[in-house]
């Protein structure tokens, strides 16, 4: 297999997992994403502990770097959402976790203007503590 399809097909490949990660359900996406890449990619034993390895690795960073502004944060999620390829019970976390998630974005977008102003102002405040407690500590 020449370099260009090797490449060609790390492409298909990445593009057929975000669609089924995309397309999956709401409460049962991180599930049934796991259940698609054991089906199609098999269990190589060396796949799975860089996979692992390389998830911790990016919470670990995310953790490290996630209270200054940038992508701290997205670090460590992208390293959970790793992790719950391997480790059915992160899977199913994450599929709670969604639902939540979506059901608190519904009820924000119900609420009139005034609500949304109060929360939005209690949410910076909560960030502006957080930054301010970040500086404290580190500096």
């Amino acid at each position: 297999m020449t370099d260009a399809n090797s490449r060609e097909t790390f492409g298909k490949k990445l593009k057929k997992e975000f669609t089924v990660l995309r397309d999956g359900k709401p409460g049962r996406r991180f599930r049934d994403f796991r259940k698609f890449q054991k089906e199609t990619e098999g269990s190589s034993r060396a796949t799975r502990i860089s996979i692992f390895v390389v998830g911790v690795l990016l919470i670990v960073a995310g953790l490290a770097i996630g209270w200054l502004p940038g992508p701290g944060g997205f670090l460590a999620i992208v390293g959970i959402a790793m992790l719950g390829r391997e480790i059915p019970g992160i899977a199913w976390v994450l599929d709670g976790i969604e639902v939540q998630i979506r059901r608190w974005i519904d009820r924000y977008v119900q609420l009139s203007i005034g609500w949304k102003i109060v929360v939005a102002l209690f949410a910076g405040a909560i960030v502006a503590c957080l930054v301010w407690a970040g500086w404290k500590l580190f500096f």
